[in-house]
């Protein structure tokens, strides 16, 4: 706190309240800017965290209840869910094809009617996309054959497919070491972390008591 006889000039700049505000604002405008151009980096590391005090609670259950070790618990939680995403895209895959197909197919005769019913003149659209829908029938083949006729286009969706998908493989993979080694030492962390947090908000924040094993041993 500054002295009461303390001029302006006497004063610092975080002492003084307009200026501790835009230091604040800047400082937090400035986080969220890293934040969102790193967020490629931040969010399995984000959602991360959350899985892992998500899935807490059963891995400390399992520990005090059965003596289970939590890093057996947490892969035990982490195959399961592979295991469900991929039963849920073997199953979804050909019904979301066949329902895109067919949506492909009846759209001449969408567009047809929505346009009857606001009386738009769209005749020769409709007739051109009927006529190109009906040339290909939807055909993976023949698709891809009009695709790979046009090179330079071919290798840019190929390559775009391609990031996207080491993307979206990378990011889970890292996401899922992420939960592995968080929910491994999360009890851990929040102990430490409630150091740092004022004595009337600890017991908010507190993590379950360790096994009584773990107690003795310490």
């Amino acid at each position: 706190m500054p002295s009461p006889t303390a001029g302006p000039a006497d004063l610092h700049l975080w002492q003084i309240a307009a200026a501790r505000d835009l230091i604040i604002f800047f400082g937090v405008a400035f986080s969220l800017w890293v934040v969102y151009r790193l967020g490629d980096i931040f969010l399995p590391v984000f959602l991360a965290l959350i899985l892992a005090h998500i899935i807490n609670p059963f891995v400390t259950l399992m520990e005090q209840r059965w003596r289970w070790p939590r890093p057996l618990t947490i892969s035990l939680i982490l195959v399961g869910f592979a295991l469900s995403l991929l039963g849920l895209f073997a199953w979804l895959g050909p019904v979301l094809y066949e329902q895109s197909t067919m949506l492909v197919n009846r759209l001449p005769d969408y567009l047809g009617a929505l346009a009857a019913a606001y009386g738009i003149e769209s005749g020769n659209v409709i007739d051109q996309l009927d006529e190109t829908i009906r040339r290909f029938q939807i055909d993976p083949k023949q698709m891809v054959g009009q695709l790979f006729r046009t090179t330079g286009r071919a290798v840019g969706v190929l390559t775009f497919v391609f990031s996207m998908t080491s993307y979206w493989i990378l990011s889970t993979a890292l996401m899922a070491i992420y939960v592995f080694f968080f929910s491994w030492h999360f009890n851990t962390g929040v102990e430490k972390l409630c150091a740092y947090v004022p004595a009337s908000r600890r017991e908010r924040i507190r993590a379950p008591p360790a096994p009584r094993r773990l107690r003795d041993r310490s």
